[in-house]
This record gives structure tokens, C-alpha cells and sequence, in this order.
């Protein structure tokens, strides 16, 4: 054998896939190696970036780092539901049976 072969320790064969939403908020991928179960990895991108506040004094900084936090969980509240939905109408269709 050539001096300069690689020498391969096991052969693995990964597979990776990657599906986004059309509005392109929605992001699942999914990894497998050889025969183990996929890893599913599901996230929405307008969740990405958490609440925090910014000001010209400590006062200003909380005040507006609360008011992030009611976004946030607004935003939080209605993607949940959005979710929800979705994995309602997946069990109805049987998808996931």
C-alpha cells in the first residue's frame, strides 16, 4: 500500500437535511449517521435574539429590557400556538403514525 493512502477506521455513512418554511421562520434539520436514530433539531428564527435593554442609565436599561420581555413573550405566545397547530394537523392527517 501507497505511503500516502488513507486508511479509513470505519466507513459511516451521515446524512444531513435541511428544510426551512417559506417565510423562512421555520428551520428543521436533520442529522443521521449510519444505522443510529436521526437527530431532529426544530427552530423558529424570530426567537433567535433574546429580550435586552439599552439605555443612558441602569433605570432606562431595566425599563426597557421589561418592555422587551412582554414582546417577547407575546411573540413567544403566538409561535407556540403556531405550533401547536401544526402538530395538531399533523396528528389528524396521521403523519406522524
Amino acid at each position: 500500500m501507497p505511503e500516502n493512502s488513507i486508511i479509513w477506521k470505519s466507513p459511516v455513512c451521515e446524512a444531513y437535511e435541511e428544510n426551512v418554511s417559506e417565510d423562512e421562520r421555520w428551520h428543521v434539520s436533520r442529522k443521521q449517521s449510519g444505522t443510529e436514530k436521526p437527530e431532529i433539531y426544530l427552530s423558529n428564527y424570530d426567537l433567535l435574539l433574546t429580550p435586552v435593554g439599552i439605555g443612558c442609565s441602569i433605570e432606562e436599561c431595566f425599563e426597557k429590557f421589561i418592555k422587551a420581555c412582554d414582546r417577547y413573550t407575546e411573540r413567544l405566545t403566538k409561535i407556540r400556538d403556531a405550533a401547536q397547530t401544526e402538530l395538531d394537523a399533523l396528528r389528524e392527517n396521521e403523519i406522524l403514525k
